[in-house]
This record gives C-alpha cells, structure tokens and sequence, in this order.
C-alpha cells in the first residue's frame, strides 16, 4: 500500500459540490442486475484477451524448457533390439557310423539386444547453470505476464470509464435538448401573446434542431464506446453490454517521492531486468565452462543370440567413465565469454534505462492526476453557477424582462459547463487508472467498490 503524505488530495468540499451538482449521475450507466461491474469486465478480459493468452503460452514454454534443463542431470536409459537375417549358410560334412552328418555353420537369423544407461557427472557446473538459466527465465515469463495482465487492467478501465463517459455526454445533451424545448414552449405563447417577436420562435426552433442533433451524436457515441469495450474484453463487439457506474471519489493523498519508490520496487518489467542481469551473469559462468573438462559415466549390458550350434547364447556387459579435457578451440570460448560479458553490461544498460522511464511515466501519470483533481474541483462550482444562471435567464424570460438570446446563451453555458466537468471526472479516473499501472499496484477502491 502506498504511504500517504498530503500531496495530493481529493477534499471535501470538493465531493460535496460533486454530489450537489449531480456528478454522480452523470457517471451513470443502467443500474440493472446485470449491467456488467469494472470487477466482472477486468475479470472477463483477462481470461479472454488474447495478448494474454500468448503470454501464459510463453510461460508454458519456459515451464518445459526449465523440465528440459533438469532432465539434463538425470540419468539416460536406452534400448536396442536388431534381428540380422543371413544366407546361404555354410555347412560341414562329418562322416559318422550313421552316414554322412552334414552341419550348418551359423544361423538364419541373428538377434541382439542392448540395454545403455549414461549419467553425467557435472564436475564443471555446467548442467546446474543450465537448470538455473532455465529456472530464471521462467520467473521472467511469469513476470511478464503479470505485467499484461496489468496492461489489459489499464485498457479494460479506461474503456469502462470511456462507456461512463458518452453516456455522461448523452445526459448533457438530453439535457440540453429539454431545457432548449422548453424555451420554445414559452417563446411561442408569447409570440401568440404578443409579447415577443417572431424571431424569438425562429431563434428557439434553431436551438432545439442543433440539440436534437447532439443528442443523435452523443447516442452514437455510447454505442461505439460500448463496441471499443467489448473489443477490449474479447467479446463480439455487437453484443449488448451496459455498465454499472462507480463509485463517488474518496480523498486520495500521495506523496510522488513515495510512488517512484513503490515503482522501483513493484514494476514487473523491473523485476525481469533484474532477472536478465543475473542469467547474463550466468551465462557468463556458462560461457567459461568450454575451458573445463567433462565427464560422463556409461554402461550397457549386451545379448547375442548363438549363431551356431557350436556356440551358445552370449551375454557381456561394459562400463566406462569418461572424461573429456578440451585443449584448444581456436579462440571459441574465450569469444563467447566476451560475448557474454557484453551481453551482461547490456542488461545493465537496460535496466537503467527503463527505470529512469518508468519514472518519467510515474511523474507524468502523477502531474495528470493533479491537473485532473484542480479541473474537477473548478468545473464542479462552474456546473453549479451555470444551472442558477439558466433558471435566472429562464425566469427573466417568462416574465418578460430577459430575452431569447439570454437563454439560449444560458444553455450553451450549461452545456459546455457540465461537458467539462464530465471530462474531468473521466480524466481524472482515467489519471487514477494510469498511475496505479506505471507504480505496478492498485492505490483507488474503484475495482472493489464497484461490485457492491
């Protein structure tokens, strides 16, 4: 959990002009059962996304090779079998009180049979090197799904938040469009009365046309933000999806000095560079062992069917420890140890490098959830100001002292207004969601509230 200190701070009052102002609504979606939760989409998402999917391939892959590297040190068990046919076979006369007795010198057919065991004896570490190789690029594969998961996390809420987001617009313009109309009802009657002039009517009939088609627009628009969420999850995006809204912001303090800590220590693509420095390290080891000896033990047992009536079945077995001690390779290993070495500095590289920009992402997700946390706080009172500023216009107008112009200017205020403040709500949790993925954990309750 991230430690607090009063850097940023989503306060009170704040969330009071929230909920006067309705912000809340204007985050709404279909509050029906089955209006899909962030919790049910994040869930569906990671089992279906497909990037996913490749990912727990890989690690799947690097599961057997890390099998692979320790079959190495076990011992090896073969068998052979082969049946040998020959002819014409030779024969011998023996005379004999009987007669003549002739005898064949071999035999039709000839079968052998082998049984080999080798084990390796790994007096150079090499087998063990390999098995650790092996073992540290598996966590890495791990890792490295980890970190997909928390990039399909991020697409998942901005994509939730963007359906929360047209569906806020649409109200702004359901909104508009009714306050519009209703000024048109009150411009004609008093044209029918008299007490204004034509242009009046013309001017409001204009203003409901320009409403109707921001609403048709903003209808579009959920519509397409509901098919991009769908295509987040790895669903058809045809298919039918509402959301549930989320829940109202609660103070969040955050020190910047603590989040790039929290980074350094939680980003998973840090951990895998860490793991690359030390299998380049190994592969160093590795690449020496070509200057060391080696050394195997193997035996077999052996049967030979008889291939004559003179001899019987045979049967004999060998054992033999080997050892090889290479002499000269032309340079071949001191080569692949440079090379490792190389390939060790580089890792180093590396991970500087990507450390200095997870900070540069963690300082900009940071500075974006301040400005977001400023906008929500002045668009809240302008939303609140501008609504007290149309039913001024509009009562202006009823009693005959304002004029249409006033009110139409009104509800563009409004408009424009509210359309700001549902920007801010959306940058800022789309600014809350950013941060939690460049620090590598979650620092909102939004995920957890949104199911209850």
């Amino acid at each position: 959990m991230i430690s607090r200190c009063g850097t940023i701070s989503v306060i009170a009052s704040l969330l009071a002009l929230w909920a006067t102002t309705g912000g809340a609504a204007e985050q709404s979606a279909n509050p029906s059962s089955s209006a899909l939760t962030l919790d049910q989409a994040i869930d569906i998402a990671l089992e279906q996304n497909q990037n996913l999917k490749l990912k727990r391939e890989a690690v799947q892959r690097a599961q057997a090779g890390y099998g692979g590297a320790k079959a190495a040190s076990r011992p090896q068990v073969s068998a052979q079998s082969a049946y040998v046919g020959t002819g014409p076979i030779p024969s011998v006369v023996f005379p004999g009180p009987a007669g003549p007795t002739e005898v064949e010198l071999g035999t039709p057919g000839t079968m052998t049979a082998k049984l080999s065991v080798a084990q390796p004896i790994d007096i150079s570490r090499l087998i063990s090197a390999g098995v650790k190789v092996a073992d540290l690029n598996l966590h890495a594969s791990r890792l490295e799904l980890k970190r997909e998961e928390q990039r399909t996390t991020l697409d998942v809420k901005q994509a939730y938040v963007g359906v929360l987001q047209a569906e806020a617009f649409k109200d702004v313009a359901q909104e508009a469009l009714n306050a519009v109309e209703e000024h048109l009802k009150m411009a004609r009657l008093h044209y029918d009365a008299g007490t204004a002039p034509r242009v009046d009517v013309l001017r409001a009939e204009v203003a409901v046309a320009d409403a109707r088609q921001r609403l048709v627009t903003a209808e579009n628009a959920v519509e397409l933000a509901k098919a991009a969420l769908n295509n987040v999850l790895g669903v058809d995006v045809n298919q039918p999806v509402e959301v549930k809204s989320l829940p109202e912001l609660s103070p969040i303090e955050l020190s910047l000095a603590d989040l790039l800590a929290e980074a350094e220590r939680q980003r998973p693509e840090l951990q895998v560079m860490d793991l690359r420095i030390e299998m380049a390290k190994r592969g160093v080891h590795l690449a020496k062992q070509g200057r060391l000896p080696s050394m195997a033990l193997t035996g077999s047992y052996d049967w030979l069917q008889k291939t004559s009536e003179f001899g019987p079945n045979d049967l004999s077995w060998t054992v033999i420890l080997g050892v090889s001690i290479p002499l000269s390779d032309g340079g071949a290993t001191s080569a692949k140890v440079e090379q490792a070495h190389s390939d060790a500095r580089s890792a180093q590289i590396g991970r500087e490098q990507l450390r200095q920009g997870i900070a540069l992402e963690v300082r900009q997700a940071y500075l974006s959830l301040q400005e977001a946390q400023a906008r929500l706080l002045a668009t809240a009172k302008s939303v609140e100001e501008s609504r007290e500023v149309l039913r001024l216009a509009q009562a202006r107008y009823d009693t005959g002292v304002g004029t249409s112009v006033e009110v139409t200017d009104a509800v563009a205020a409004m408009t424009g207004a509210r359309t700001n403040h549902v920007n801010a709500i959306s940058d800022y949790r789309v600014a809350l969601a950013r941060l939690e993925a460049a620090v590598g954990v979650s620092i909102n309750q939004d995920r957890r509230n949104s199911s209850q």
